[in-house]
């Protein structure tokens, strides 16, 4: 079960109003991709992003998260009906219906009832992939500094790792943050491995530590697997990260 409480006490901590200026503020942003809750609440109380599909750049990418501070990205076909790679808003439950049809877009975790969460697909044409996956929208004004998000499989990718892993293969979700196109730090988590002695698959929703990150205008994800045939996709959820603005 994710650990929220624990992080939200973590980030109210953090969080201040920097003193001797009316134009400096600090504070929590968290993440749950519940954009329809959001979008019924005009002050966003209930989740800090508000969502919309509709926006598109001129290099065709769509911001699928799209917020004050943040934003997720994925690329579109040419008539803008189709993401090809990247992240989209998936509103499948992660808890298996009886009957349900297994999709790649499904995060395998079946203790529990998500609603909404982000799912990120790593095409082999790097033609077809966003030019960034995530961005800090105001670096200008100040920093972001992402703390933790919750990460598991899709179904489809624990079906393929089940089939198709040997001993030795290993698959692995690295973050690298950026900030003015300088690496600021790395973080890895493994979502599955396979050794002489047992297999492992991440199937539960699992905290993904980014704090090595530090400040960053740009997060860039890759899966990295021994296991090409395996596809390549993850389920994020709960972003937890730590705004500082001066205006």
């Amino acid at each position: 079960m994710k650990r929220i409480l624990f992080f939200i006490a973590t980030t109210l901590m953090l969080a201040s109003c920097l003193k001797d200026s009316t134009n400096k503020s600090s504070f929590p942003l968290v993440a749950t991709f519940d954009y329809i809750d959001v979008a019924e609440d005009p002050s966003f109380k209930k989740d800090s992003i508000f969502f919309s599909k509709q926006y598109v750049d001129q290099t065709n990418q769509s911001v699928l998260g799209w917020g004050s501070y943040i934003g997720f990205f994925s690329k579109l076909n040419e008539d803008k009906t189709r993401a090809l790679g990247g992240f989209i808003l998936s509103s499948f439950s992660s808890k298996e219906k009886e009957g349900s049809v297994q999709t790649p877009y499904r995060a395998a975790d079946t203790t529990q009832i998500a609603n909404n969460y982000l799912v990120y697909y790593q095409s082999k044409d790097i033609s077809v992939m966003p030019e960034r996956d995530f961005m800090f929208t105001m670096p200008e004004y100040g920093t972001c500094v992402p703390l933790v998000c919750y990460v598991t499989n899709t179904t489809e990718v624990v079906k393929a790792v089940k089939e198709k892993f040997v001993p030795g293969d290993k698959m692995v979700l690295s973050a690298t943050g950026y900030s003015n196109g300088v690496k600021t730090g790395k973080a890895e988590i493994v979502l599955a491995e396979s050794n002489a002695m047992r297999d492992t698959v991440m199937t539960t929703w699992s905290k993904f530590d980014l704090s090595k990150l530090g400040a960053v205008d740009n997060i860039d994800f890759e899966i990295i697997t021994s296991k090409p045939e395996v596809p390549a996709y993850f389920c994020l959820d709960e972003l937890y990260t730590y705004i500082t603005l001066e205006y």
